[in-house]
């Protein structure tokens, strides 16, 4: 098992859906900052696909929004399948325990320190 901790960027809303048997599961990405390059001379970004399931997973939903800072832990998960045509493929995602709101994004800048979320 890799166990995870990441901060960074929520990169759109998340997206809540329900398995057949009603479970909630939450999707979602965020960006981490992991180094600079220096010829770029801008951040590196890695994407860290995320899924959180279960009551927590409806209870954040609305709370999840793009541009939040969160951090999230967790479980790194392999998952497989094959395309039509037979072709093998494989994606790392990251199945969250906790998830720490770090600050959500101000309502209207103009106004003093009211937040939503």
């Amino acid at each position: 098992m890799i166990s995870i901790c990441a901060a960074g960027t929520l990169g759109k809303d998340a997206e809540l859906q329900f398995l057949p048997n009603g479970t909630g599961v939450l999707k979602f990405s965020v960006a981490c900052r992991t180094g600079f390059d220096k010829q770029k001379q801008e951040a590196e970004t890695t994407w860290l696909e995320c899924a959180l399931f279960g009551t927590r997973a409806e209870n954040l939903a609305p709370m999840l929004t793009k541009g939040g800072k969160v951090t999230v832990f967790g479980t790194m998960r392999e998952r497989k399948w094959l395309d039509n045509e037979g072709g093998k493929h494989s994606k790392w995602e990251a199945n969250i325990n906790e998830v720490a709101l770090q600050s959500s994004k101000p309502q209207n800048s103009n106004t003093d320190n009211q937040w939503d979320g």
